[in-house]
């Protein structure tokens, strides 16, 4: 493989498994990114998984619902990891709630922000009953609010001229 990407549950429950898995990998020249809520790693986690050789971590920021200490933790680990970003579904929530805090968001030097579209499925399409839905490619269905806000997102980017990337991670 030319990369891999650590998505089982939350690695931080168990974080001490993942180093000697990361450092052979690094070993083989294998990039590496790792998808975390952020709400139990640790300035000597983050370190460890940095000296690893974890070339990248995700931050959903929006399972948080942008925790201080969440945000504290993509600081922290813009000292130990190379690519820092978030990666959190689109919702009105996560929307609102990040533009209240957008100023320290954007002071810890993330690297770049994924905007996923929220994707609904047995476990979770109840809770949005009476919303607006769309089907793209591979059955994904996601609220048409969800796409919106995305673009909403972006526009303010772009407008403001925030000094990183900013993704759409679009169902098509």
């Amino acid at each position: 493989p030319t990369g891999i990407a650590y998505v089982y549950l939350e690695p931080f429950m168990e974080i001490e498994k993942y180093y000697s898995v990361i450092k052979k990998f690094n070993q083989a020249k294998i990039y590496q990114h790792l998808y975390t809520n952020g709400t139990l790693a640790t300035e000597e986690t983050l370190k460890a998984l940095g000296e690893a050789g974890l070339n990248e971590i995700r931050f959903n920021l929006g399972a948080s619902n942008c925790a201080d200490k969440v945000i504290e933790n993509i600081a922290i680990a813009k000292k130990y990891i190379n690519n820092v970003g978030i990666e959190t579904p689109m919702t009105p929530e996560f929307f609102e709630t990040f533009f209240k805090k957008k100023q320290a968001i954007l002071a810890t030097k993330v690297d770049f922000i994924n905007c996923a579209e929220l994707h609904l499925n047995a476990n979770n399409i109840d809770n949005y009953y009476g919303a607006n839905m769309y089907m793209a490619r591979h059955g994904y269905i996601s609220p048409i609010w969800s796409r919106e806000l995305t673009l909403q997102f972006m526009r303010i980017a772009i407008d403001e001229q925030w000094n990183l990337i900013v993704h759409d991670c679009s169902n098509h």
